[in-house]
Order: C-alpha cells, then sequence, then structure tokens
C-alpha cells in the first residue's frame, strides 16, 4: 500500500469510528453518561452478561465464572475469557470495567477497519476498487442506525419492520414478545 492509500485508511477509519461513537458521545455531552448508556448500544441484551463477567474477573483471582443469567445452582466455568479478561486488566489497574471495556470495543472497531481494507487490498488490484469495496462492507453491513430518523419520518414503516433494517426489527419483535408473554 503507498503512503497516501495509508493515509487515507487512517482518515476514513478515524471519521468512521466518530461516526459510530457519536450516540456515546450525545450522552456525554447531555451529562447522562452514568445513568443511560452502559455498555453496548447494538445489543445491550448482551451486554448484562458481558458485564457480569468483568465484573466476576475483576474481583477474583480465578478466570473460572459464574453464569449469572440462569438460576439454576452451578460451579463456576471458564466462560468468556475475553471479558473476564477485560476485568482483570480493570482491576489491575484500578479502574472500573466499563471504561476499559470502551476503549477494548474502541481498539476491536478499529482493527476490524483495518483488516478489512487488508483483506480488500489482498483480492483487489486497483485502489479506487479497494476503497469503494471497502465503503461498501463498511457502511452497508451494520452502521443502520442511520435509518432511526426515517423511521420517525414515516411512521408507516413501523408497521412494516421488514422494510427497515435488520438492526432495527429487534424493537418490533421486542414489543410482539412483551405482548405474547404471559404472567407468572
Amino acid at each position: 500500500m503507498s503512503r497516501d492509500e495509508v493515509r487515507w485508511l487512517a482518515v476514513v477509519t478515524v471519521l468512521t469510528m466518530l461516526f459510530v461513537e457519536l450516540p456515546y458521545l450525545d450522552r456525554l455531552r447531555a451529562g447522562h453518561a452514568r445513568d443511560g448508556v452502559r455498555g453496548m448500544l447494538w445489543s445491550p441484551h448482551d451486554f448484562a452478561q458481558y458485564a457480569a463477567a468483568m465484573r466476576e474477573g475483576a474481583a477474583s483471582s480465578s478466570w473460572l465464572i459464574h453464569d449469572h443469567l440462569t438460576a439454576e445452582p452451578h460451579e463456576p466455568i471458564f466462560m468468556y475469557p475475553l471479558y473476564v479478561g477485560l476485568g482483570k486488566l480493570a482491576a489491575l489497574f484500578g479502574l472500573d470495567v466499563q471504561p476499559v471495556y470502551h476503549a477494548a470495543e474502541l481498539v476491536a472497531r478499529a482493527s476490524l477497519l483495518v483488516a478489512i481494507y487488508l483483506f480488500c487490498s489482498a483480492i483487489l488490484e486497483g485502489v479506487r476498487l479497494r476503497k469503494v469495496a471497502f465503503l461498501l462492507i463498511v457502511f452497508s453491513s451494520g452502521l443502520a442506525f442511520v435509518l432511526v430518523p426515517l423511521d420517525a419520518a414515516f411512521p408507516l414503516l413501523r408497521d412494516r419492520p421488514e422494510l427497515l433494517a435488520t438492526e432495527l426489527n429487534w424493537r418490533s419483535r421486542a414489543r410482539s414478545s412483551r405482548c405474547s408473554r404471559l404472567p407468572i
């Protein structure tokens, strides 16, 4: 890769990272860093399990943890080693697990962007073609939250979730599962 290509990748990576960080930055700007967004915006239901693994990893010298989302009694097992390791890293530096998790998230996202471009470089000859392929891969496979304003602007789309991105369909599934649950 040429110097210009590396510079282009660095600029696009930084801009993409800033774009993805906008919801987090908005929460910080609004002063809601402690009471609103915690963990992941994209898959918050998974974060409860990961946060429990990080907290238990931080509090224990063992790499074995409990599954905190089951009521069944069980012995600790080797599960979620990445998150247990992040908890241990947080404990080592005396930090809360949340900023350590977020820093790891940033490093992972940036690494993924570079890996995607390297993959494009490995299979495509022309620099222009690599850049187009990279942009198509990055901006057509998961940053669908940019469609949220369309959801608000066109209420009819709420009745047709198949017209929205897959990432946004979780809202309709959550609504329908709440309605179908029977009280215990």
